[in-house]
Formats: C-alpha cells, sequence, structure tokens
C-alpha cells in the first residue's frame, strides 16, 4: 500500500509545512513580508503556487521543499491552513490580508500568530474513524483476505490496533492532500490518535516516520489475516 520513498517524500512535505507556517507568522509580525495580490478568483493551493514561484529564490533555504514538489507542497500547505487551524479573536488580529485581500488564505496567512488548532467534533471523529475501517478494508483487498465491515470496525476501534491503523489511515489522508484534496478535521483527529498519549496530551518528542507506518501496515496486515 504504502512505499518508504512515497511516505519519506510526504513527511518532508508534511514537516516543511509546520516550519513555513511559524515564518509566516514571524515575518508577518515584524512587518517584513508582503501579501499583497487579491485571490478572489484563485483557489488557496493556486495562491500559494504562484507566491512560492514568485519569492522561491529569496526565501530561507531550509523551508523550501524541491523546486519538482512545489505542486504537491503548495496542495498540502493550503489544507493545513484551512483545515487544521481556526482564527483566534485577539487584539492586533489583522482583519483583512495585506493589500486588501479578504480570501480565506490571506486572512489566515496575515494572522498567522493567531491560528489555533481546530477543536474536533462528534462528526470529525466519527468520519476519522470510517477513514480507519475504510483503510482496513483496502489493505484486506490488497492482500486478498476478505474482511467483513464488521470485523473492520472492531479492528479499527481495538485498543490494541487503533494507534496503528490511524497511522495508516493518517498517512493516506496526507498523501491524498499532498495530489490536491481539501482533507478535513478527521486528520487532526488521526494525528492525535498516535501522536498523542491516550489521556490527551501529545508526546513530546514525536515525529513522523516512514519506517513507523510500514511497521504499522504490517501489523494491521497480520492482525486482518487472523481475523478471519
Amino acid at each position: 500500500m504504502f512505499t518508504q520513498d512515497t511516505l519519506e517524500k510526504a513527511i518532508r512535505i508534511q514537516q516543511l509545512g509546520y516550519k513555513m507556517l511559524m515564518w509566516f507568522a514571524d515575518e508577518v509580525d515584524q512587518h517584513r513580508i508582503s501579501l499583497a495580490a487579491i485571490h478572489d478568483n484563485t483557489s488557496p493551493r493556486e495562491a500559494i503556487l504562484d507566491w512560492l514561484k514568485t519569492f522561491y529564490d529569496y526565501m530561507p533555504s531550509y523551508l523550501l521543499p524541491r523546486r519538482a514538489e512545489l505542486t504537491e507542497f503548495s496542495n498540502y500547505f493550503a489544507s493545513y491552513l484551512t483545515s487544521s487551524f481556526d482564527l483566534k479573536e485577539e487584539p492586533g488580529m489583522q482583519l483583512a490580508g495585506q493589500g486588501g485581500c479578504f480570501c480565506n488564505l490571506c486572512i489566515r496567512l496575515t494572522n498567522a500568530s493567531h491560528l489555533k488548532a481546530k477543536k474536533p467534533q462528534k462528526l470529525d471523529k466519527r468520519e476519522a474513524m470510517d477513514k480507519r475501517i475504510a483503510i482496513i478494508g483496502a489493505l484486506a483487498q490488497e492482500i486478498s483476505s476478505p474482511i467483513s465491515h464488521k470485523t473492520a470496525e472492531a479492528l479499527a476501534n481495538s485498543s490494541q490496533y487503533l494507534r496503528d491503523v490511524a497511522y495508516l489511515a493518517y498517512a493516506k489522508s496526507l498523501l491524498e492532500r499532498i495530489s490536491g484534496s481539501e482533507g478535513g478535521v478527521y486528520a487532526l483527529v488521526l494525528w492525535r490518535q498516535f501522536a498523542w498519549k491516550p489521556e490527551g496530551s501529545p508526546i513530546r518528542g514525536f515525529e513522523l516516520s516512514a519506517a513507523d507506518i510500514l511497521a504499522a501496515e504490517e501489523k494491521v496486515k497480520a492482525a486482518i489475516f487472523q481475523s478471519e
């Protein structure tokens, strides 16, 4: 289902997305960056791609994806901004992007330091569960080991396998977002199911890795074989 190279590229793009957001927050707050274009008729990922192509040679190298990955990075970064964060209403928050653009992208980037992680709702948690069930079904089909929906649901919600299945569902979502999917808050739910402690706090020093995802895939495959 997953390959080492594909996962490593996706994880590299994901990690750069966080670094880019932190950089935007600092640059905007220090008035060192301008988002002057109007994007009313442009999608967020198209606007990001255009901006990156324009300023690529002037940005810190540690922030930058490879030139060949600019489209994939722009797809992910736009999804990351809109599906993972809400704006906090605080003093100093700018109501419009610099240059007067009121698009969702510019408002968020202009107020990057005022972003807060979305609070998942019951529907988001249900969607995350559906994604876990779906990834089990897809994996079962790939290894020619038919599995009933009831059994897939049991595995998806099992305390023994939930973290592993969440790894796989998140990885699939990450690859889809890099390819242009808008994603959703369900990805944040999935992330917290393997990157957070069961009691509800982030695992200190956690880093997403291709090796852990591939290990989870093998573990879930074995569980599927044993389930029927």
